[in-house]
C-alpha cells in the first residue's frame, strides 16, 4: 500500500492553548523497571473495599486473580479507546435495556448480577485513572488514549492544541498488520493531517492465506482516505528447507502436506531441520523448546552460546522464559531496554534545545 492524499487536510488551531505552558511528563508504571500498575489497581481494589464502596467485588478483594482479571480489563477498555465516563454511560445505558429472564425472576438471596460487578469496575478504573492524573503517572495503554484526546483537542477538559502537526508532510506506517481501536482513532485523526501518507504490509500472492488477516487493515484506512495500493513482487531467497513455509504455513489448501515435506527435506540435509512444536499454551511452548535446547547442547554438541530464541513479543514471553530457564537451569539472557529519552546521547540533546530555547 502506497502513498495516500486525502482530500481535505484537518490543520489544528494556530491559537495559543488554553493550557498554561506544555503538558508535564509522567512516570511509567508498567515497565519492567518499575512494575507498579498492578499494586496501584490493587491497592485501590482494597480501599474501596473497606470503604464499603464495592459489594459485588468486596469478597474477590485480595485474590490476585481478581486484581488480575481487573487490571486487564482496564487495559482492554483503554486499548478500546473508552474513558472512564464513557464507560460508566454504557454500563448505564445497558442498565436501561429490558432485563432478562433470569434478572426478572431472581430471587433476592441470588448471586450479584453483572451488571453491579461493571458498575464497580467502572468505579475502580475511574478511581485509577484519577489516581494517574493527581500523580503524574501513566501506563502504555493510558498513553494511547491520551494520545487520541490530544488529537481531539481536549485532556482533562482543558483545550489543547498541536501546532506541529500541521508541518508533518510523510507519515510512515510499518510493521504493522493490526490496529487496537484506539490505534484506530488515533490514525483517523492523524491520516487526514498528514499530506502523503505510506503504509507498508507484507503479502506474497503464493500463499494469501496467511496474509488475509492484513484486509481488515487495508479496508479500516481505506476508510480514512484514498489510498493508492501499489503491490511489489520481490522476495528474499530462501534455503531449500525454508521454501515449504513459505508457501505453504497455514495455507488451507497445502497444509495437509507440509509435514510430510518439511520431514523429507530433514532426511535430505539435517543441517536445515525444522521441528515443529503443537503446544496448548504458552507454558507449555516454552517448555517444549527448553527440552530441545537442552537436547541440543547435551547430545548434538551445540555451545548455549550458539542458540538464541526468537519470539513474536518479547513482553508477553519475558516472565515465563524466565521461569522455565530456571526450572530448568538453563541460564537465559534478556537484554533490559533502556527508553531513548535515558540514553546519554538524548539526554544532552533534550539540555541543548533547552538552552537554545532559553537563549
Amino acid at each position: 500500500m502506497s502513498e495516500a492524499r486525502p482530500s481535505g487536510r484537518a490543520v489544528p488551531s494556530s491559537e495559543p492553548s488554553l493550557t498554561v505552558g506544555p503538558l508535564t511528563p509522567r512516570v511509567a508504571i508498567d515497565r519492567e523497571e518499575l512494575p507498579l500498575r498492578r499494586s496501584l489497581i490493587s491497592q485501590i481494589i482494597k480501599q474501596m473495599a473497606a470503604a464499603g464502596k464495592l459489594r459485588a467485588i468486596k469478597p474477590l478483594a485480595n485474590r490476585d486473580g481478581c486484581v488480575n482479571t481487573i487490571a486487564s480489563l482496564i487495559g482492554e477498555l483503554q486499548r478500546a479507546g473508552k474513558t472512564p465516563a464513557e464507560f460508566q454511560i454504557a454500563v448505564e445505558q445497558r442498565a436501561d435495556e429490558p432485563a432478562s429472564e433470569t434478572e426478572l425472576f431472581a430471587s433476592p438471596n441470588s448471586p450479584r448480577s453483572q451488571l453491579d460487578f461493571d458498575r464497580e469496575v467502572a468505579l475502580i478504573y475511574a478511581a485509577y485513572a484519577e489516581a494517574l492524573d493527581r500523580f503524574d503517572l501513566t501506563d502504555e495503554d493510558a498513553d494511547q488514549l491520551r494520545a487520541l484526546h490530544i488529537l481531539r483537542g481536549e485532556v482533562n477538559h482543558r483545550a489543547i492544541s498541536v501546532p506541529w502537526l500541521d508541518q508533518i508532510e510523510l507519515l510512515v506506517l510499518d510493521g504493522f498488520f493490526d490496529f487496537t481501536p484506539v490505534q484506530g482513532e488515533i490514525l483517523r485523526y492523524l491520516i487526514p493531517a498528514v499530506p502523503n501518507v505510506i503504509v507498508n504490509l507484507n503479502g506474497d500472492v503464493r500463499n494469501e492465506d496467511i496474509f488475509r488477516p492484513f484486509q481488515s487493515t487495508i479496508e479500516h484506512l481505506e476508510s480514512i482516505a484514498e489510498f493508492e495500493t501499489k503491490r511489489n513482487d520481490e522476495v528474499a531467497d530462501l534455503g531449500s528447507a525454508l521454501a515449504p513455509l513459505r508457501e505453504r504455513l497455514f495455507n488451507v489448501a497445502q497444509v495437509g502436506n507440509l509435514r510430510d515435506e518439511v520431514k523429507a527435506e530433514s532426511q535430505v540435509n539435517n543441517l536445515r531441520n525444522i521441528t515443529l512444536f503443537e503446544c496448548g499454551d504458552r507454558e507449555v511452548e516454552i517448555r517444549s523448546i527448553a527440552k530441545e535446547i537442552k537436547r541440543l547442547i547435551l547430545t548434538e554438541g551445540y555451545k548455549l552460546s550458539e542458540i538464541t530464541l526468537v519470539v513474536r513479543e518479547r513482553s508477553a514471553y519475558a516472565d515465563t522464559i524466565l521461569r522455565v530457564c530456571a526450572d530448568e537451569s538453563i541460564p537465559a539472557n534478556l537484554e533490559r531496554r533502556v527508553e531513548a529519552v535515558d540514553t546519554p546521547a538524548i539526554r544532552a540533546c533534550g539540555k541543548l534545545f533547552q538552552l537554545l530555547r532559553e537563549t
